[in-house]
Parts: structure tokens; sequence; C-alpha cells
């Protein structure tokens, strides 16, 4: 058995493409976690300079808003849960609101 030659398993397994892919989208994550990081210092440290040219504040907090709008379409799937849920709270306290106005018009005789 110590003899028996390796097989390779990623050459005909589409996981390789996968974890690749997977492997991209953290790293294009974590390089807008630090672009928005740096860009929110860069903003605060330009405050200093405001007196002198507002230019660069804008600039850097334009940069800062295109980092926020490519880390919200990052995390769509994430909003778009977080949204369902809100909604289905939302017809919960809906309906026992109507319940409890519904008790008080017209209460039940025991």
């Amino acid at each position: 058995m110590l003899d028996a030659p390796l097989e390779s398993k990623g050459a005909l397994s589409p996981r390789p493409q996968v974890e690749a892919a997977s492997r991209w989208r953290v790293r294009s994550r974590g390089a807008t976690h630090l672009g928005l990081l740096g860009a929110g210092g860069a903003a605060l440290g330009t405050l200093q300079l405001l007196h002198v040219r507002i230019a660069i504040h804008s600039d850097v907090g334009l940069a800062f808003v295109g980092l926020v709008l490519v880390h919200v379409a990052q995390r769509r799937r994430t909003l778009a849960a977080m949204a369902a849920r809100l909604a289905q709270a939302r017809t919960l306290v809906d309906r026992r609101i109507r319940l409890v106005l519904s008790d008080a018009l017209w209460p039940s005789s025991p």
C-alpha cells in the first residue's frame, strides 16, 4: 500500500473553480473593507485641511461613498434577507395590533 500512486483529485473535479471563485470573493470583500477603512481615515484626516482646500476632503468623501456602494452591492443577499425578516416582523406586529383593536372595539361577552 505504501507504493500506491497518489490520485489527482483536482483534475476532474469542478471544486477548484468554486474554491477559486470563493477565494476571489473573500479577497474582494477584504479589499473593500480595507478601502472603506482607509477612505474613512483619510476623510477624517483631511478635516484639518478644510480651511485650505475643501476639494481634497470632498474627493475623499466621494471615494468613500463609492466604496460604500460597492460594499452594499457585495452584501445584497444579506440585505435582502434582512429586509424579508423586517417585512415579516412588521406583518406580525400588524396582526397583533389588529387583534388588540378588535378586542378593544368589540369585547367578547362572558
